[in-house]
């Protein structure tokens, strides 16, 4: 199965972004373990059997001022909590929405998206 978690990240922050890459790390192996114990009850005892996607939108520029003038971090902790947060997994992602409202639009429009792609035929093809 896949568990698309979409997160609104002007919003919802997360927490260990002074510990730079360690803290993104940290947070994306915390989220993926608390999405489990969330998923549980449902049926879903072995959560390595689930290919998660989670994509936090958030305005780069207004959450790194933001995080910077409280004292949270510092601009290259930021960078490198995206980075860590990132390299968890392939499939997980931070998207800079720009200076834009377009954050909740996109958020929206995401699950259709992804339902779209789950009921159509894929086609890969290697590029050299």
């Amino acid at each position: 199965p896949v568990m698309l978690c979409v997160i609104d990240g002007d919003e919802n922050i997360f927490s260990g972004f002074a510990a730079g890459h360690k803290g993104g790390l940290s947070a994306a192996h915390s989220l993926t373990e608390q999405i489990c114990n969330y998923l549980r009850p449902e049926g879903f005892q072995d959560c390595k059997e689930i290919w998660f996607w989670i994509i936090v939108f958030f305005n780069r520029r207004t959450l790194l001022k933001r995080l910077t003038a409280n004292g949270i971090c510092s601009t290259e902790q930021f960078d490198q909590f995206i980075a860590g947060f990132s390299q968890e997994s392939l499939r997980f992602l931070f998207v800079d929405v720009g200076d834009s409202n377009e954050t909740g639009s996109r958020m929206r429009g995401l699950p259709l998206s992804f339902l779209r792609l789950a009921s159509s035929k894929l086609h890969m093809h290697r590029l050299c």
